[in-house]
């Protein structure tokens, strides 16, 4: 159960630095068209290109996340199977 606690803590962990990046990759956007708007437009790719890097590591984190939190069902789904079979076997065998 401890790991178990462990695992969802480092995911939310993960999921708000996920969004934090993504809304960053968004503010940097909304300030890249002001940019553009004023034509300072060397500073506009500037401000994109961060905002491209901020979303790339918003997508990463993502990815791992998804990942991690894969693993974490798939070994919950073992458990629950390994449970129900000991379950089954002890009916089948019991005096009842």
């Amino acid at each position: 159960m401890l790991n178990q606690i462990r695992n969802l803590k480092h995911r939310l962990r993960l999921i708000r630095d996920m969004q934090v990046l993504g809304v960053l990759s968004l503010l940097s956007c909304v300030f890249c068209t002001a940019l553009i708007f004023t034509q300072h437009l060397n500073a506009a790719k500037f401000i994109f290109g961060i905002g491209i890097l901020l979303l790339a590591g918003s997508l990463i984190i993502s990815v791992y996340e998804i990942i991690i939190s894969t693993k974490a069902l798939n070994i919950q789904l073992s458990t629950l199977e390994e449970e129900e079979k000991g379950f089954l076997t002890t009916k089948l065998f019991s005096k009842s």
